[in-house]
């Protein structure tokens, strides 16, 4: 048996413990002791039930990255007893023991302590993504960071720095300022005025910028894109709700403010408009096994730092739902099982 949380309920979401029958080992899977999990703002989603890759579910459990320790695997794998792992999932992180295929697993690099891993993946993996995702970007250019203290904002960060890029952050509190500059962008400003701020600042056009908004800064981001610049959107965070009762018409009302973008001005003016959600990348395992092996070696050769995190206990999920719902937290939340559910 395990504990997992799971959320049910279509209407009336709610998130509790439960014990569920282990999962088989089949044929090139691992079962995996959980000692930490990433907490991610999606996974509040999923709790609400708003997240369009579980909109289907009425009993999931979410979460999808955790580190832990091999209990068993397969013949067909490379793994063994005790090896000390990091993993992505497609739901189903927020459990003490978990059963996915080798390829979503690697062992945890040497100098890297656990917790420190286990909030690198979701982060760094979007970012790879989103970098990928701007065209004709190259060492020396320019590109703007949205929501630049969180987790995905970090990791496009020292990403960018990584490949010669000149990074420039927007958050939403004066108090995010010093940790996004630690991680390496020449200039942050905050978000109710970052436009007016990037123009007293002087601040070039950008090849790309990064948005998780959805509403409030797209259509102005165009305006600060450079010719064959590319706007990448991965995230609505001004739509979704960040209180624990949703409320259904001020969810209506933000999403009828979604910026419609003119295809003409777009040729005109040679702009590109990306979008993406991570989760909707599982059915390219090679794609995300590519940026696995990719952030692997980052780690392994001390190329990146793990970023900032407060760790809180299993059995506290609603408060960590809590905390990265409020915008306060910078860097990721991380659950540790030191027991089980309450």
């Amino acid at each position: 048996m395990r504990q997992a949380y799971v959320v049910s309920g279509r209407w009336r979401r709610k998130i509790i413990c439960t014990e569920l029958v282990s999962q088989p080992l089949m044929p090139g899977t691992v079962r995996v002791k959980v000692n930490y999990i990433g907490v991610n703002f999606a996974d509040t989603i999923v709790h609400k039930g708003l997240y369009a890759a579980a909109k289907n579910c009425t009993n999931i459990t979410p979460g999808f990255e955790f580190v832990g320790e091999v209990i068993e695997a397969s013949p067909q794998t490379h793994f063994h007893s005790g090896d000390k792992v990091f993993g992505l999932t497609l739901f189903g992180a927020y459990t003490t023991e978990i059963v996915v295929t080798q390829e979503q697993l690697r062992k945890i690099p040497a100098g890297w302590q656990a917790a420190e891993a286990a909030g690198m993946l979701v982060a760094h993996l979007t970012a790879m993504h989103a970098l990928k995702s701007a065209a004709h970007l190259q060492a020396g250019d320019k590109v703007l960071v949205h929501s630049a203290a969180g987790g995905v904002g970090l990791a496009l960060t020292q990403l960018a720095l990584h490949r010669g890029l000149t990074v420039y952050g927007v958050v939403g509190t004066a108090s995010k300022i010093a940790i996004v500059k630690y991680f390496g962008a020449v200039a942050v400003v905050l978000k109710d005025r970052c436009w007016h701020a990037l123009n007293l600042l002087k601040a070039p056009l950008f090849q790309a910028i990064f948005d998780s908004n959805g509403i409030t800064t797209p259509r102005k981001g165009l305006e600060h894109l450079n010719p064959t610049g590319s706007l990448v959107i991965y995230g609505f965070g001004d739509i979704l709700p960040r209180r624990r009762s949703i409320q259904w018409l001020k969810i209506l009302m933000q999403a009828c403010r979604v910026p419609r973008i003119s295809l003409l001005k777009l040729t005109a003016h040679n702009h590109a408009v990306v979008g993406f959600n991570l989760a909707f990348l599982f059915n390219h395992q090679q794609l995300l096994g590519t940026y696995f092996d990719q952030l692997l070696e980052l780690m392994e050769q001390g190329k990146i730092k793990s970023l900032p995190s407060i760790i809180m206990p299993f059995n506290d999920v609603g408060s960590a739902h809590e905390l990265i719902c409020s915008g306060l937290s910078q860097g990721k939340i991380i659950l540790q099982i030191d027991r089980g559910c309450p």
